[in-house]
């Protein structure tokens, strides 16, 4: 499984939570060598959720939490396909929107704060040409 990082070995764009890119050479970026092996990389099964799209980096991000507004109180309540009530502007993660759609990254960028929205479901060794 999965953990929330204390520290980022590689920045933390949008905040501290677990990042996941549908490109292969994205994710290559980040793995590591190994003798004999080659790079590993991790295929996942994301549950995005309700995502929140962004456009801009926002190095605090820690995903939704619910908050009280002073002028209008709790945000309105609406229902989900389970028929769960949750806040009108509640989200369970972030997608990074790419330049080409106004964005700050080349590829998208999926990013999550709760751990147990992804699940490995293969270990893939690639070798680099």
């Amino acid at each position: 499984g999965y953990r929330l990082p204390v520290n980022h070995a590689h920045g933390s764009m949008f905040g501290k939570g677990i990042y996941f890119a549908d490109s292969p050479q994205k994710s290559m970026q980040y793995s590591q060598y190994v003798p004999g092996h080659g790079k590993l990389l991790l295929l996942n099964r994301v549950e995005l959720g309700q995502p929140k799209f962004t456009r801009v980096a926002v190095p605090g991000e820690q995903g939704y939490k619910p908050r009280y507004n002073r002028r209008s109180g709790f945000t309105w309540l609406v229902s989900t396909l389970g028929g769960v009530e949750r806040p009108s502007n509640a989200y369970d993660s972030v997608v990074a929107v790419t330049k080409e759609r106004g964005g700050e990254v080349k590829v998208p960028e999926y990013i999550i704060y709760e751990p147990r929205q992804a699940t490995i479901e293969y270990i893939l060794q690639v070798n680099e040409v």
